[in-house]
């Protein structure tokens, strides 16, 4: 993996870029001081919108999660993408007692250090101008756009899945491992698992999991065409490439004209089949949501078979 670390700014190996001198001196003070002032500023005037980012002063936002997966592939999608993300303005690993929001955090085993306190990862990251697409309690934002509002979020998310498709793992990196950015375990809000699985040492492999097998009454159920693809899957030669994992409108950042300024939350990225993230923008109830079902069918790669076999899975999946 040195290639991907290689790609992001050196100061992010430890922290990020620098926009400053006195950033550059803050970022170079030890660990646990940084570590302990943004706990201390997340704790006196943290708030949160969406259950997730803790919004601070100045456009400033903090995280916390289990491993840098996420803003390593934020820092790399900037840098060789036209894709708007937030932008890292450090990273590091921290003991506080701070059990982060997130799904399945408290049912996995957590990294701990020599003395057995648990490590999490906090990140600093600045603000995108806007708005999400779809707020809970308020609605998606679309139904009140105008077409040429709608086809410019259908044009813009169809090239940024593109931009996102065309990467694929470095020349150091297994070309058909399923993983997180760096190679370990990684996230899904598609799989019915809580925590991280994985990671898998090809697409087969993958798809060998229970959360991407159709069970036999299901199967005896389906027509004959989709009887001989899931039979045929394991030998089918699948292209890994990154994956946001969870691109639908609520992580989707839009100015008041409906134009989008950013992609956010990516703690699901990772190397993944090429299908996966249509197959993950669609789970469940999303593939019928108003609007975003045209999206889905206009901007995203088709991939027919593979999302018949999805609904299939997903019709036993609670999300």
């Amino acid at each position: 993996m040195d290639s991907l670390l290689a790609d992001c700014p050196s100061q992010l190996r430890r922290s990020s870029t620098i926009r400053s001198w006195l950033w550059s001196l803050w970022l170079h003070s030890p660990q646990c001081l940084r570590s302990a002032v943004y706990c201390f500023l997340v704790r006196r005037f943290g708030t949160r919108s969406n259950g997730k980012p803790f919004r601070l002063p100045f456009g400033i936002y903090i995280k916390f999660g289990l491993t840098p997966d996420e803003p390593l592939p934020m820092d790399f999608v900037r840098k060789n993408t036209h894709i708007p993300v937030p932008e890292i303005l450090d990273m590091l690993p921290t003991t506080v007692d701070i059990k982060p929001p997130g799904r399945g955090y408290t049912s996995i085993s957590v990294e701990q250090n020599s003395e057995g306190q648990p490590v999490w990862w906090i990140f600093v990251m600045t603000t995108i101008p806007g708005r999400p697409l779809f707020q809970q309690g308020l609605g998606s934002r679309l139904v009140t756009a105008t077409e040429e509002q709608r086809m410019l979020v259908q044009d813009t998310v169809g090239s940024w899945v593109d931009q996102l498709h065309a990467i694929h793992p470095p020349p150091d990196f297994p070309s058909q491992r399923i993983s997180g950015f760096l190679g370990g375990p990684f996230q899904s809000y598609r799989i019915d698992t809580p925590g991280v699985v994985g990671p898998f040492e090809s697409p087969a492999q993958f798809h060998a999991q229970d959360f991407c097998t159709v069970w036999p009454d299901r199967v005896e159920k389906a027509d004959e065409y989709i009887r001989r693809f899931i039979a045929e899957r394991p030998q089918r030669h699948y292209q890994v490439c990154l994956t946001h994992g969870d691109l639908l409108l609520h992580n989707i950042i839009a100015d008041e004209e409906c134009r989008p300024t950013g992609l956010i939350d990516w703690e699901t990225a990772g190397w993944m089949p090429e299908y996966w993230e249509t197959a993950s923008s669609s789970r469940s109830v999303y593939s019928r949501v108003y609007i975003w079902k045209d999206i889905l069918r206009e901007a995203f790669p088709r991939y027919d078979d593979d999302i018949a076999v999805e609904r299939l899975i997903q019709l036993d999946y609670v999300f």
